[in-house]
């Protein structure tokens, strides 16, 4: 996977989202774009076990305190199950942000042409 945008790294971790009724560990990368706006990459191998999150941490290409440029590679997702999936969240002033209203509908589109989605899901650029 690729930088969708420049900026500097300030985490790279396993995380527990228990907020949500499943609980596999995933690896989050926040990259500081600038001084309001962060983009999270979320790579979820969706395991539960842990080894699995840890062996997906070591396959991330960069690392806290490193600065990337746009297209730059990130890292690879590891694919524990067919839900292997890695998502990107656009942060401004620490409230989530739905960055597809930037693009076109034709933009869009090309973009959700890309998304790998499950048997009976439909592929979204933001989820409310």
């Amino acid at each position: 996977y690729r930088a969708i945008s420049g900026g500097k790294v300030i985490e790279t971790k396993v995380f527990y989202d228990t907020t949500r009724t499943h609980t596999h560990p995933q690896v989050n990368v926040i990259v500081q774009y600038n001084k309001d706006t962060t983009i999270v990459y979320t790579f979820e191998p969706y395991s539960k076990n842990v080894a699995d999150a840890e062996r997906q941490l070591s396959l991330m290409s960069i690392k806290a305190g490193d600065t990337i440029s746009a297209g730059q590679p990130i890292g690879k997702l590891i694919k524990t199950a067919p839900q292997s999936h890695v998502h990107i969240h656009i942060q401004q002033d620490k409230k989530e942000f739905c960055f597809a209203n930037m693009f076109s509908q034709s933009e869009q589109a090309e973009m959700l042409d890309i998304v790998v989605v499950a048997p009976g899901k439909v592929a979204q650029l933001c989820y409310e």
